[in-house]
């Protein structure tokens, strides 16, 4: 009976192991949207409308949760990931033929990522050459070794510091909250505008990805 008393805190114990354990991909996951085409496009966006944009933004966080949720589940609850997953219930050829356009994306993807980095090296005075190298190494050695768990370790902290920057980066601008409320938080926004339709599509798809479904899913499922 003395021991039943101490299986509720070691259930609580494995609980909370287990959460910080996944809590690795989802944050990964999560900051893969702060990326160089991300910060770009929210650059644009607010030099060219304001805050207009802020409601499209927030209305986008509705089906990012379900889609990101949705893979989350998949890799814990069924431990595969989205390709695996495609290929156990409709086959190999279907999976194969999902990853394709998956594929391209990611590729483009990767050029927009190695641009972003030629020009922060560049703002900071670095060799651009030199700096995609090593770059380009440390992916490669992370993609190679095939170990997660390693690739975790090197990319929290970098992240964190990436999170750090942008919250500090806030303090050097004011915000007009009431302008905020007035523009961005209001429904009725100038939807006929081309220039905005096409903000806010690029807004769609720097937030909804295929390959951060790919993933968040495999990850999990490797954890």
């Amino acid at each position: 009976m003395g021991l039943e008393r101490f299986r509720p805190t070691e259930n609580m114990n494995l609980h909370v192991r287990e959460a910080i354990s996944g809590l690795g991909p989802a944050w990964l996951v999560m900051i893969a949207d702060i990326d160089v085409a991300s910060i770009i496009t929210g650059l644009q966006a607010g030099a060219s409308w304001g805050y207009h944009l802020i409601f499209v933004m927030l209305i986008l966080t509705i089906p990012l949760f379900l889609i990101q949720d949705a893979a989350g589940r998949l890799g814990t609850v069924g431990h595969v990931g989205l390709g695996e997953a495609i290929g156990r219930r409709y086959g190999r050829r279907t999976a194969l033929v999902a990853a394709l356009p998956m594929a391209v994306t990611d590729f483009l993807e990767y050029v927009a990522e190695y641009a972003g980095i030629a020009i922060g090296l560049a703002l900071l005075g670095l060799p651009i050459f030199i700096g995609l190298l090593v770059a380009y190494l440390v992916h490669l050695a992370i993609v190679v070794g095939r170990e997660y768990r390693q690739a975790e370790v090197v990319l929290l902290p970098v992240s964190f510091a990436l999170v750090l920057s942008l919250a500090a980066s806030v303090l050097l601008f004011h915000v007009d909250l009431s302008q905020v409320a007035r523009e961005g938080l209001s429904p009725l926004q100038p939807y006929g505008d081309p220039s905005f339709r096409y903000l806010a599509a690029a807004s769609i798809g720097a937030v909804v990805m295929p390959w951060m479904l790919y993933f968040h899913s495999g990850a999990d499922s490797r954890k």
